[in-house]
């Protein structure tokens, strides 16, 4: 059984993000990210996943692109969980990668609006400083 500890957490605006790490395995790190309508839980690579979200929504937000960017979050059943910014607007999605399978026809797609993005900017740079500020004591 894996037990899994919040390392650090944000919250604003209805939305909640933790980035935990399983007490029995350090090495292995999961993204969650809960709104009124959903609940992600994500494997991260590393801690550092985070900060790079942060980065790439801070760099993409308000800005105008002639291909959609898009970064890689974590993986959610061993597919890759992309955070896309749509190209006509300044809207984000997030999306399931391609199945591992043909058998796999399972799919995921989640608009979030701009309220919604606000409220997670703020939750992920929560997330960030607590992360930084616990390296720090280390």
């Amino acid at each position: 059984m894996s037990v899994w500890r919040d390392i650090a957490v944000g919250r604003s605006g209805g939305v909640l993000v933790a980035v935990q790490c399983e007490q029995s395995n350090p090495s292995r790190w999961q993204l969650n990210v809960q709104t009124a309508t959903a609940d992600l839980w994500l494997d991260l690579p590393d801690h550092t996943a985070v900060h790079q979200l942060l980065r790439f929504i801070e760099q993409t937000h308000g800005a105008r692109f002639e291909v959609r960017p898009e970064m890689t979050v974590g993986t959610f059943c061993g597919r890759p969980v992309r955070f896309v910014r749509n190209d006509e607007d300044d809207r984000y999605y997030v999306t399931l990668g391609p199945p591992a399978s043909a058998d796999d026809q399972s799919e995921a797609f989640l608009w979030l609006e701009p309220q919604q993005i606000d409220a997670l900017v703020e939750c992920v740079r929560l997330a960030v400083r607590a992360l930084d500020a616990r390296g720090e004591q280390q």
